[in-house]
């Protein structure tokens, strides 16, 4: 197992919240950030990112390329 989500301590991390500075599962994240189940409307505003799910820990990075970029 990965990443130990920091609000429940049992399930397996999926997002970063950098705001939070915290590692939660899918079902931590909808409670904190998520629609009617957020008791802080500050939050839907956070920045979350999934977490890298080859290193387990990491937030995912993405670097994307045009297709017609020659400089690759």
């Amino acid at each position: 197992m990965g990443v130990i989500c920091a609000l429940c301590n049992t399930s397996e991390a999926a997002i970063y919240c950098f705001n939070d500075a915290a590692n939660l599962c899918s079902a931590c994240d909808a409670q904190m950030h998520v629609g009617a189940h957020s008791n802080n409307k500050l939050t839907w505003k956070h920045q979350r990112v999934r977490l890298c799910e080859t290193c387990k820990g990491e937030p995912a990075h993405a670097t994307v390329y045009c297709e017609h970029d020659k400089a690759r």
